[in-house]
């Protein structure tokens, strides 16, 4: 279970939306529910649809990939593309990394064995790197607003 109670019209919402696949559902019920995590608003259609509106582009748009999200990280950071991608384990590349992985995992549908392709490791550490940020996006605001910022300038990339 992930905790999240859905009002109806949300479900119904969501149900008309998402048609692709469940990988396309899980992903939306996990930004729903990082979207309430980060910004504490109620979950209610609006808020909802404000949520996930970039999930649902035309046929002419697409979602960010992976090497995109990186690159946000990357310049937010300050840190290399290679070094985000690579091996080091300091405190602020490990964080800018599983950022990274969080935010891939939550804008993408990709799996979590195609983000740790991009990465070099395993799906496991991926894992543990998105329970990591969602753990911290709830007890640490600066994390939180880290995740807001980044989700802002890769968003800002589609208008």
């Amino acid at each position: 279970t992930i905790g999240l109670q859905l009002p109806n019209d949300v479900v119904s919402y969501v149900a008309e939306n998402v048609t692709s696949n469940v990988r396309q559902l899980e992903g939306t019920v996990n930004k729903i529910k990082a979207y309430r995590d980060i910004t504490g608003l109620e979950i209610n259609l609006t808020n909802v649809s404000r949520a996930i509106k970039d999930m649902f582009r035309g046929k002419d748009k697409v979602l960010p990939t992976a090497q995109l999200i990186i690159s946000e990280v990357s310049s937010y950071y300050n840190i290399s593309e290679s070094v985000i991608r690579g091996t080091a384990r300091n405190k602020a590349t490990a964080e800018a990394r599983q950022v990274s992985m969080y935010l891939i995992r939550n804008l993408t549908t990709l799996s979590l064995e195609d983000i740790a392709a991009e990465f070099g490791k395993d799906h496991t550490t991926v894992m543990h790197s998105i329970e990591r940020i969602e753990k911290l996006i709830k007890t640490n605001p600066e994390i939180a607003e880290v995740i807001k910022d980044i989700n802002a300038n890769i968003n800002a990339r589609y208008e």
